[in-house]
């Protein structure tokens, strides 16, 4: 077979997973009673040429089993399938014996050539054939019986083999094609489970190679050339199914692969791992990598592909054939039996060939229990690891057991008392339990092999499997059940082993035995001093074995082997006197989402984000310090004023020298005074206005530009990111429309307290996922929101249409999620309308049902929101017509109007109350809050259309199958706009990588919002915060459910990934940002506008102070677009630069200096308290650099430098440069302040520390701070008859424990200390690059292989607590927008000249891999993409969703910087 002839070929270190195996857990061996999840599958199979007979029956074809089993010497005894169980004819019989089982499934193949007798439908289709299977479905599903069907089971039709070669033609593929849409179209009404393939690594290899099973080939290439093929032939129908039939048929398609488990022998020697992962990525890899991974072969395939290149032609995977191949299952099938212990040594080469060879020896346990085929061991935990393999390694896919079992011999009398098999089914069906219970793995079902005795191959009938005896003596072939058949059906009534059910007490008598107490340890220890024999002992198949010729020993001659099933096999390999030294090139993974240090253990989530600084967890906006004003803006403001008064006194002293009288002088000198003490005044209040004063100059969103006029195409939109589901205008008081949801309670639940409203995002929810799948920013969007007991699809789409922005249309779309603990839940569908302060709303009520709600606001005109009718029955309508005084109390309201209501005289309901307006005391009040109330079982269909009465020429209303089509084409302008964006499915992603990129951009673009308000600000001029202007934001959020509102340093590489989707929604983005500058030059770094938006945040942090920055991330994205519009220039392009640059400049000149050093060309992040709350915080917080408790100096003063903010401000030097040029402006200034900022000599001077090598800070500094508790006095003991008084618990104060502080370079390495090279301002050249691309690659720095971590492991304050209650943020975790720079910038020095070239160009392949497999991984796991990722296990941390910086993914993805 090829799994042992690849294996006897010297192998490179290769670069899959290496298994971390942990420490033997004593419960391995235990009994764990339970019950599987509800719907769970049990199954049993067979296969048509096995078990069917007939062979030349009513039309027939031959097939390849045919021929060879009439070969004589090919089977034992000469044994055929030509009658085999004669289920052709016995068919109904085998369906009882289900029934009596209590079967719910059967897995069965059907017969290529009873359908297609020569494989071609040109030859003509036997509709004999089609009928027998037509009655087989039929006979099932009237028995309560579901059919699964597998397509090809190795009966290949000879006349294909004859005319092609067999599978080694890629000509038979389109044969294959035709025949699976033949079955599909035929079949599929009734059929809902398809298995494309039966193990193809077995009939490829066996059929091919050894050629020990049909077609007998014996040739190491054609089966390769055959596993090229089958995977070819296999997507293509996975594709028309998808594409043609699973609209309409509603069914599954997947490919069912033999796959092992295979652990080293000796774990804790390099050799032997290597050697397992070599070999599992053959076995294992060889098919599952290209479908269920990234679409391509393992290396250990591909290093054998190369191999056999010297000698003779082997094709490989084209990128065509990757993209065809990849993500084409919907679940993946696994056939699973045995364990054995495989050593692999290296020996002599052969000199007739140039493959080198390797003999490999195997080994099992003494006291493993063995069946009668001899490669058949019972060693049910190697299961158990399999599904946990699978779930880590290859994206946690659906997975159904297809096949599981254990021989017996064809004695007599027969083996009726099968205790074997029950054990063996009784350990490994509790694998699988535990399995899925402890390990969480998706497995779905669970198949017997076999349902009755049968044809086992080249075995012929020597081996039995079946769960029924048939006695193929006797011409009837009559079948009677085994003692295992009763096991089994008991098992399946029971769903398991539920405690106290018989089953179980059978079980838990019979465990001891079935286990026989043998432990791992024992079991590898009697392995290791074992008789070994060499690779004699090949693995077989799931139903027999055979002799099979494999080159490889060291004699150069070939052994006769057995088959094996290919279940788990241990692998040891001994170090060859390379190995023993290491590869410096190897690289090792891990099982997705582990670490060798901490796998298996708890690792708790630092950064779970939380509203309060005093609670646990690392907040995003903590209280900024007191002000304080040592900028230099505000000094210059406070000599400014002071130069004022004393030339005031000049003029008065002047005054003096007058001949005029005392009289005079004293009139004069008080006139001045007052006119002085005036100006005074006048000036001071020009300061504390300053701060709330927009600039004076031109807007760069130019009056009515975002109304339905000027913009109606993005009028209407998700502009409510802070919601599930809801939409707005951008209008300064917008209609809001939007949708809340409850879970009503069952009868057996009766309740007094409310069901949950859910409306606003929540992380304390718990939903397990919700986001865009799709959302194109401003037509169309898809999204997936799962809560606990029900799923729902939220879509909407726009129309085009009047003088107010048109028309739009929701669809939910609710599905009851399958679990044992949740039976079909009552779903209340809130859908509301509401005012934001003008404009009216009216109810338009027919039956007590609310079925439109009619309005006119003054950018809306006249509107009418409709709620079709749902056409089902048990549909119960309720509604409200309320007041709602903002905007964020909406869901109070709603609460506020729902009342306990009696249903069907038996059930609790919670409904709306109606209209409250009329039965109001208040006077005037008004309806301002509109709401639609459905409750109904899920599954269902709801629909919501809004109709604008402007829009007067639509020839059809947006529902129904209007709304599908529109749906349909906006999800394929979508999906083709994505990749002529990014070129993902060029590049050769699965599409899973591709449904993930589009999450993130979806969610990106879904998460823009619109708001419209007035922060709250302070300048050292204001005693009291004071409103900014009101003024929109046009933005994208960071999270929809922490931080739903505008960000300045996160817009910018938000803008990074926008422009690329949608140029015209960045631009307009961008110009929001700067129209909300003040004369000053600043713009407040988090806008926090409306009700909505403030309502989730504490008042503590509401407050911007206008001496602080933030990182001027905006020119990232102006650059990136000047560098994208280069080519093609437009004058619109033009004069939006013109009209931003004066703002830009202005903010470029407040940076200049109010953040300026004391050093020349030093700048100073400023808002850095020294105090730092008293003292309490380790090292106080940089909030303004957005790095907030990354280490600084621990002093903060006046002489600080920070080398971030330095190369930010050469950032912003060249892009302004490059905009004067491009408009016509002067740019010297820019041009030269550039120069001096980029000036590598300089700044090292400023910033390279010369002792430690690194970019750094500068400040007064000491590392010997630590956090210590304060000593507080005892209580007094108590008096007699007293209780004691607890002990007090003093605070956490910082102190010095060691060295004082002293100017000195900070020499933190991590982020910061990055910052010249993150933008790309470190020569080519320089050998400091080459350091820093070292020092980059070391994992006890930053190195991880899930990204770069924030600070180096080796710094004092790696993970520390900055205070008592203040976990790490930036202290270790994984930030995606900083690890975007570090890509970006290794690409430029990759393709720049220079001696470090090549070292950048690994490190950005290697960096580039791990980032995305690790956010796609966690995506996959979690459902969700976070905050920051842990450095130790890759996990995501903080908070979710959070799809701002993190989706920058998908330009990592897309190489496009």
């Amino acid at each position: 077979m090829l799994f042992f002839w690849v294996l006897s070929v010297v192998l490179s270190t290769v670069s899959g997973g290496v298994y971390d195996y942990g420490a033997y857990d004593p419960s391995r061996d235990d009994f764990r009673p339970g019950t599987f999840p509800d719907g769970f599958i049990w199954s049993t199979a067979t296969a048509s040429y096995q078990i069917e007979g007939g062979w030349d029956a009513d039309g027939k074809g031959e097939s390849i089993w045919d021929r060879f089993s009439h070969t004589p010497g090919k089977v034992d005894r000469g044994d055929t399938g030509d009658v085999a169980c004669d289920s052709y004819n016995k068919y109904r019989e085998d369906v009882q014996l289900m029934k009596a089982m209590g079967l719910k499934y059967y897995r069965f193949s059907l017969s290529w050539t009873r359908i297609l007798p020569d494989g071609t439908v040109e030859g003509g289709i036997n509709q004999d054939g089609v009928d027998y299977y037509n009655r087989l479905i039929d006979e099932l599903i009237a028995n309560g019986i579901t059919p699964m069907v597998t397509l090809y089971h190795w009966d290949l039709p000879q006349a294909l083999q004859d005319r092609y070669g067999g599978w080694v033609s890629e000509d038979i593929v389109e044969h294959y094609h035709t025949y699976a849409a033949y079955a599909f179209q035929t079949f599929g009404d009734r059929v809902k489970f398809w298995i494309t393939f039966n193990e193809p690594m077995i009939f490829c290899s066996m059929g091919y190679e050894s050629g020990t099973h049909a077609p007998g080939i014996q040739d190491p290439a054609s089966s390769l050339r055959c596993g090229r093929t089958l995977l070819k032939a296999h997507a293509m129908a996975w594709h028309t199914y998808n594409t043609t039939f699973r609209r309409l048929q509603g069914g599954k398609v997947g490919i069912t692969l033999s796959l092992w488990w295979a652990e080293p022998r000796d774990p804790d020697l390099s050799a032997d791992v290597e050697a397992t992962d070599r070999a599992t990525q053959i076995i294992n890899g060889w098919f599952a990598q290209p479908i269920f991974g990234d679409g391509d072969y393992p290396s250990a395939i591909e290093e054998t592909i190369q191999n056999l290149k010297l000698t003779t032609d082997v094709p490989e995977l084209s990128h065509e054939d990757k993209s065809l191949i990849r993500g084409t299952s919907d679940f993946l099938g696994v056939n699973h039996y045995t364990t054995q212990i495989v050593a692999d040594k290296p020996t002599d080469l052969q000199s007739q060939d140039a493959l080198g060879w390797r003999s490999v020896e195997t080994t099992t346990a003494p006291e493993w229990p063995r069946g009668e085929s001899d490669w058949l061991y019972a060693v049910p935990w190697g299961l158990r690891r399999l599904l946990k393999h699978i779930k880590e390694h290859y994206g946690d896919p659906e997975v159904y057991i297809t096949e599981n079992g254990w021989s017996d011999g064809d004695v007599t009398p027969p083996v009726m008392e099968d205790t074997g098999r029950i054990c063996y089914y009784i350990t490994y069906i509790d694998e699988v339990l535990k399995a899925i219970e402890v390990d969480g793995v998706n497995v779905r079902a669970y198949t017997a092999w076999s349902l009755m005795d049968n044809f086992e191959w080249a075995r012929g009938y020597t081996e039995r499997f079946g769960l029924h005896y048939v006695n193929f003596t006797d011409p009837n072939r009559p079948r009677t059940p085994k003692q295992s058949a009763k096991f089994y059906s008991d098992v399946i009534a029971n769903n398991g082993f539920p405690e106290g059910a018989d089953v179980t007490r059978m079980v838990q008598d019979m465990w001891g035995k079935c286990r026989g107490g043998i432990t791992v340890k024992e079991e590898l220890n009697m392995s290791l001093t074992a008789d070994q024999t060499s690779m004699g002992s090949e693995i077989a198949p799931n139903e027999g074995g055979e002799p099979a010729e494999l080159p490889g020993n060291s004699d150069g001659s070939q052994s006769e082997t057995d088959e094996s099933e290919f279940g788990e096999i241990v692998v040891a390999d001994e170090p060859s006197e390379t190995e023993q030294d290491g590869d410096p090139h190897e690289v090792k993974q891990l099982s997705a989402g582990e670490d060798p240090e901490h796998a298996g253990k708890w690792e708790p989530d630092d950064t779970e984000c939380v509203l309060n600084e005093d609670e646990e967890g690392m907040v995003r906006h903590r209280k900024p310090p007191a002000a304080k004003s040592n900028g230099a803006a505000g000094d210059e403001s406070e000599r400014g004023s002071e130069d004022g008064y004393v030339q005031q006194g000049r003029l008065t002293a002047r005054g003096r020298q007058t001949s005029l009288g005392q009289s005079l002088k004293v009139c004069a000198t008080i006139f001045l005074a007052l006119i002085g003490g005036f100006g005074y005044v006048k000036y001071q209040e020009m300061l504390r206005s300053r701060v709330n004063t927009p600039l004076h100059a031109a807007k760069v969103v130019e009056e009515g530009a975002t109304g339905a006029t000027a913009s109606p195409d993005r009028f209407w939109g998700t502009y409510r990111p802070n919601v599930y589901f809801g939409m707005k205008t951008r209008s300064p008081r917008s209609l809001v429309t939007g949708m809340m949801w409850m879970v009503q309670y069952s009868r057996a639940v009766p309740r007094i307290v409310r069901p949950e409203v859910r409306h606003t995002c929540e992380q304390g929810d718990g939903l397990p996922r919700y986001g865009w799948l799709q959302h194109d920013g401003v037509n169309f969007g898809l999204q997936e929101i799962i809560d606990k007991n029900f799923s729902m699809v939220t879509e909407f789409v726009k129309r085009p249409g009047g003088d107010h922005g048109g028309d739009w249309t929701w669809r939910i779309t609710a599905s009851p999620r399958k679990s044992k603990s949740i039976s079909i839940p009552t779903v209340s569908f809130l859908f509301y309308a509401a005012t934001d302060g003008q404009g009216t709303i009216q109810p338009v009520v027919e039956n007590n049902r609310l079925v439109a709600i009619t309005g006119q606001t003054e950018e809306l005109g006249k509107f009418r929101m409709s709620f079709p009718k749902v056409s089902r029955k048990n549909v119960t309508y309720h509604h409200l017509v309320s007041y709602s005084p903002r905007l964020d109390l909406l869901k109070s309201s709603v609460e506020h109007g729902m009342r306990r209501l009696l249903f069907n005289k038996t059930r609790i309901l919670y409904g709306l109350a109606g209209d409250l307006i009329k039965r109001s005391t208040i006077p005037d009040i008004k309806a301002n809050v509109l709401v639609h109330q459905v409750t109904l079982e899920v599954p269902c269909v709801l629909e919501v259309v809004f109709e604008s009465e402007s829009f007067t020429s639509r020839n059809t209303r947006l529902v129904g199958m209007e709304l599908t089509r529109e749906l349909e084409r906006y999800k394929v302008a979508f999906d083709e706009k994505f990749e002529n964006t990014f070129g993902l499915n060029r590049r050769g992603y699965t599409e899973k990588n591709l449904r993930f990129a589009k999450a993130a951009v979806s969610n990106m673009v879904g998460g823009i919002g619109y708001f419209r308000g007035k922060s709250l600000v302070q300048s050292p001029y204001n005693d009291e915060p004071v409103e900014y202007w009101e003024a929109p934001l046009y933005t994208a959020v960071p999270s929809r459910s922490f931080f739903p509102r505008g960000f300045l340093w996160d817009e910018g590489f938000h803008q990074l990934l926008i422009s690329k989707w949608d140029t015209a929604i960045s631009k307009e983005i961008l110009s929001h940002w700067l129209d909300l500058m003040n004369i000053e030059g600043w713009i407040p770094r988090e806008q926090i506008l409306g009700s909505e938006a403030r309502s989730k945040v504490p008042a503590e942090f509401v407050v911007q102070k206008n001496q602080n920055a933030n990182p001027p991330t905006l020119f990232l994205p102006i650059q990136s677009l000047m560098k994208d519009l280069a080519a093609n220039r437009s004058e619109e392009d033009i004069l939006l630069l013109k009209r931003m640059f004066p703002r830009l400049k202005t903010w470029y000149n407040w940076f200049n200096t109010s953040q300026l050093g004391n050093e020349p060309s030093s700048y100073r992040w400023r808002g850095r308290d020294p105090s730092a709350n008293k003292n309490q915080q380790l090292n106080p917080l940089t909030l303004t650099s957005g790095l907030d408790d990354y280490p600084r100096a621990s002093h903060p003063s006046d002489d600080e430098r920070h080398v971030d903010l330095r190369c930010w401000m050469a950032l912003a030097s060249g892009v302004m440069a490059d905009i004067a040029k491009v408009i016509g402006e002067p740019g010297e200034e820019y041009e030269a302040t550039h120069k001096l900022l980029t000036d590598n000599a300089v700044l090292e001077k400023l910033h390279w520390s010369p002792s430690k090598q690194l970019f750094s800070d500068y400040g007064k500094h000491t590392k010997a701070v630590v956090l210590e508790r304060e000593k507080v006095p005892l209580p007094p003991p108590p008096k007699p008859g007293q209780r004691r008084q607890p002990v007090p618990k003093g605070k956490m104060y910082r102190v010095i424990k060691g060295e004082q502080p002293t100017d000195k370079f900070v020499n933190s390495f991590g982020y910061v200390s990055l910052f010249p090279f993150l933008l790309q301002i470190v020569d080519a050249k320089s050998p400091k690059l080459g350091k820093i691309l070292t020092d980059l690659k070391n994992p006890q720095l930053l190195w991880t292989k899930y990204g770069l971590r924030s600070l180096a492991k080796t710094d004092p304050l790696y993970m520390k607590y900055n205070t008592e209650h203040d976990p790490p943020y930036w202290r270790g975790q994984i930030w995606i927008n900083m690890n975007f720079l570090a890509v970006r910038a290794l690409h430029h020095y990759s393709s720049v000249k220079g001696p470090y070239k090549s070292q950048a160009a690994e490190i950005y392949k290697e960096l580039r891999r791990n980032l995305i497999h690790n956010l796609y991984v966690e995506y996959e796991r979690s459902g969700f993409i976070w905050e920051n990722y842990s450095d130790v296990n890759g996990h995501g941390k903080g908070c979710h969703p959070f799809t701002g910086w993190s989706s920058l993914i998908v330009l990592i993805m897309a190489e496009k910087y």
